[in-house]
């Protein structure tokens, strides 16, 4: 990942966690959200919290497409962004 690409997408997920309320974060939480930076680069990033009370973690794991057409994860693959206190 250039360092290109990981400002971006660390922008992304600052201003994604930056609309998030308190209520809304809970144990288990998971959401994934598929960004393309350019035409030839994409990431699934996914925000997360488990294990450790009130910590949202965000990775990114890079998506190509797939024989049938359609995008797959790298899920073997993937870039720790950041991880937060949010409370």
């Amino acid at each position: 990942m250039s360092p290109e690409t990981f400002k971006t997408i660390e922008t992304f997920a600052n201003g994604y966690l930056a609309g998030l309320s308190t209520d809304e974060l809970y144990e288990g939480w998971d959401e994934w959200h598929s960004l393309t930076i350019s035409k030839t680069e994409s990431w699934d990033i996914n925000f997360h919290m488990c294990g450790e009370p009130n910590r949202v973690y965000v990775v990114a794991h890079p998506e190509h497409m797939g024989k049938d057409g359609f995008m797959e994860t790298e899920m073997s693959q993937w870039v720790e962004i950041k991880n937060v206190y949010k409370r």
